[in-house]
């Protein structure tokens, strides 16, 4: 799913303020996450940015003290 903005989930409309991703998309997001995850040694935090956001990946790794913060988030 896709959203736009903090208020998408609370006061959002479908298909304005979030919405589904084609299937289309959702291959090439699964093929590069997949990729990621086997690149050494950074990949796994790759694929957790590339699912979140960088901002969102780095507090998720920090927060949770997981050895996962890579120079790219």
């Amino acid at each position: 799913m896709w959203g736009l903005g903090s208020g998408a989930y609370e006061k959002g409309k479908f298909g304005t303020t979030w919405g589904c991703h084609t299937s289309v998309y959702m291959n090439i997001l699964y093929e590069n996450v997949v990729a990621a995850l086997r690149r050494e040694p950074h990949g796994p935090s790759e694929a957790l940015a590339m699912l979140i956001g960088k901002l969102n990946a780095r507090h998720f790794c920090e927060n949770h003290r997981l050895a996962c913060v890579s120079p790219t988030i």
